[in-house]
C-alpha cells in the first residue's frame, strides 16, 4: 500500500505483506499526516479476476459493517477531520460480486495539526445513541474532547436539551483526551425518539464541534410502587404491635415480579414474592415486641423487582415499645357546671412518680377554655398539685369536653377527660314579669332574649355577659 502525496511517502518504508491476490504495504508505525485531512491510499493486485475493491475504514476505533466506498481501480481516497486517527482494508470481488481474501490492515493514518497551529477541537464520538423504558433512565455514556492543534485548548460543553447534561461543563486540554460524561433524564418524557445536540466551544477562536444525541424511551415496563414510604409501630412493653399493611404495585406494564426481605428479627413479612400485572397486593407486617425492652428499635425492609423502574425500594420501619406511665394519677375525670357568663372555681389533682428515680412530665391540653397549671415539671416520688383553670368567655351554653393529657418520656400517656356543662341563664332578665326564652347567637358572641311569649307578638332584646 503506498499514500499519494509526497508528503506522506514515509509510508513506503516498510514490510510488503501478501494476501491471496492482493499485495499490500505496510510499517508498523503510525502515520501522522500533519494539517491534512486526506489522504489517497493505492494497493497492488496480483492477477486474477478482480472486478473491484471494498474499502473499509475504521474511524477513531470504530468496527464498519459496511464498505465506505467501492472502487474498480486499486486506489482510494479517505476523508476525515483533524484528530481523526483512521485504519483502512480492501477486500476484493470479481464480476459476481464473490468477495475474495481481506488485506491486511493499513497502518494507523492520523491527521494531526500542522507544526505551530492554534488550539483546536476534536471531538469523539460525533454521534450518541441511547435507550430506556419510560420512567428509567439509561445510563450515562462519554464523549472524549481533545485538542488537536498546539497551545492549550480551553472548552465549553453545552446541551440544547434539558433531558440530556455533559458534565464536566468546561475544561482544558493540551495532549490528553478529556472524558465529557454525558447523562439523561427521562423524567417527563412520553415514549418515542427525542434529538439533541451537545456542542463543545473553543473559548478562544469561538469554533464548535458537535456530538448528535439520540435518545428513545421505549413502552415503561414494570414499575414497582410501595406505599407506605415509611412504618411506624407502638406498643406497650409485654405486648405486639397491632399488624400492618405494606402495598405493592406495578405501576407500569407487563408482569413485575418482586422480592421482600427485612432487617430485623422483631418484623416478619407474610409474604416473600409475588407478582404483579397492575393490581395492588398487600403484605402483611407482623412485630414481635412483647418479649423487647421499652425503646425505640429500627429497621428496614427492602423490596427488589429486577429490571423494574422504582427498584429497589428501601422502607424505613421504627417500632416503638413504651413502659406504662410511671406516674399515679389522683383523678380519672374532671367535670364543672356554671351559669352562663361565670367561670368555675379552679380544681385540683395531684400526680406522683411511683416507679422511682426523677420523672419528668408535661401536661397539655386540647381546648383553649381548660388548662393546668403547672404544664411541666417532675416527680421524685413525692406528690406533685395541679391546679385545673376553666375560661367560659365566648362558651354557649350546653356542654363541652376536653382533654388533659399527662405524657413523659418513654411511656404511654395518661387521659384526662375534662367536662364542662354551661347552663343557660333562668328567670326575668329584661324585668317584664315574663319568663325569658334565650338564643345562643354563636356569630355574635351574644345571649338573646325573646320575650312577650303569651302576647300576640315577640319582642327582643339583649343581654350581654
Amino acid at each position: 500500500m503506498h499514500i499519494g502525496t509526497a508528503a506522506q511517502a514515509r509510508a513506503l518504508a516498510g514490510i510488503w505483506l501478501v494476501a491471496s491476490s492482493l499485495v499490500w504495504a505496510s510499517t508498523a508505525l503510525a502515520v501522522d499526516l500533519p494539517g491534512a485531512t486526506t489522504a489517497t491510499l493505492g494497493w497492488t493486485a496480483s492477477a486474477g479476476p478482480v472486478a473491484g475493491y471494498s474499502v473499509y475504514v475504521s474511524r477513531n476505533g470504530s468496527i464498519p459493517t459496511e464498505p465506505e466506498q467501492r472502487v474498480a481501480s486499486p486506489r482510494a481516497t479517505v476523508t476525515g477531520t483533524l484528530g481523526d486517527a483512521l485504519v483502512v482494508w480492501v477486500a476484493a470481488y470479481d464480476a459476481g460480486g464473490q468477495v475474495g481474501p481481506t488485506s491486511p490492515n493499513s497502518d494507523v493514518l492520523r491527521f494531526v495539526a500542522a507544526s505551530g497551529a492554534p488550539p483546536q477541537t476534536f471531538v469523539s464520538p460525533t454521534t450518541v445513541s441511547a435507550s430506556a423504558p419510560q420512567g428509567k433512565s439509561p445510563a450515562s455514556q462519554t464523549i472524549g474532547v481533545r485538542n488537536v492543534g498546539t497551545g492549550t485548548l480551553s472548552y465549553a460543553v453545552t446541551s440544547n436539551a434539558s433531558w440530556l447534561t455533559p458534565s464536566p461543563a468546561s475544561g482544558t486540554a493540551t495532549t490528553e483526551t478529556d472524558s465529557i460524561t454525558i447523562a439523561f433524564s427521562t423524567a417527563g418524557l412520553t415514549m418515542g425518539s427525542y434529538t439533541a445536540t451537545v456542542t463543545v466551544r473553543n473559548t478562544q477562536t469561538q469554533a464548535t464541534k458537535t456530538a448528535a444525541v439520540t435518545l428513545t424511551v421505549t413502552a415503561p415496563g414494570p414499575i414497582l410502587s410501595v406505599d407506605p414510604a415509611a412504618i411506624s409501630a407502638s406498643a406497650l412493653v409485654g405486648q405486639n404491635a397491632p399488624a400492618q399493611t405494606l402495598t405493592l404495585r406495578n405501576a407500569g406494564s407487563g408482569t413485575l415480579s418482586y422480592v421482600v426481605s427485612d432487617s430485623a428479627t422483631w418484623l416478619t413479612i407474610a409474604t416473600a414474592t409475588g407478582a404483579s400485572t397492575g393490581e395492588s397486593d398487600a403484605i402483611a407486617l407482623g412485630f414481635a415486641s412483647s418479649t423487647l425492652a421499652a425503646g425505640t428499635y429500627t429497621a428496614t425492609i427492602s423490596v427488589t423487582a429486577s429490571g423494574a423502574g422504582g427498584s429497589p425500594k428501601t422502607i424505613p420501619v421504627t417500632l416503638t415499645v413504651l413502659a406504662p406511665l410511671p406516674f399515679e394519677v389522683s383523678l380519672d375525670r374532671i367535670g364543672a357546671s356554671v351559669a352562663f357568663g361565670h367561670a368555675p372555681p379552679a380544681q385540683t389533682f395531684t400526680i406522683r412518680n411511683g416507679a422511682g428515680g426523677t420523672q419528668p412530665y408535661a401536661i397539655a391540653s386540647d381546648a383553649i377554655w381548660v388548662s393546668a397549671d403547672p404544664r411541666v415539671g417532675s416527680s421524685s416520688g413525692e406528690s406533685d398539685t395541679i391546679t385545673v383553670h376553666f375560661s367560659t368567655e365566648d362558651l354557649a351554653p350546653g356542654e363541652h369536653v376536653a382533654t388533659l393529657r399527662v405524657l413523659t418520656t418513654g411511656a404511654v400517656g395518661f387521659a384526662l377527660p375534662v367536662t364542662l356543662r354551661v347552663r343557660p341563664p333562668a328567670g326575668d332578665l329584661d324585668g317584664d314579669g315574663s319568663s325569658d326564652i334565650f338564643l345562643w347567637g354563636r356569630s355574635t358572641g351574644r345571649l338573646s332574649v325573646l320575650s312577650h311569649v303569651l302576647g300576640p307578638h315577640i319582642g327582643g332584646g339583649q343581654i350581654s355577659s
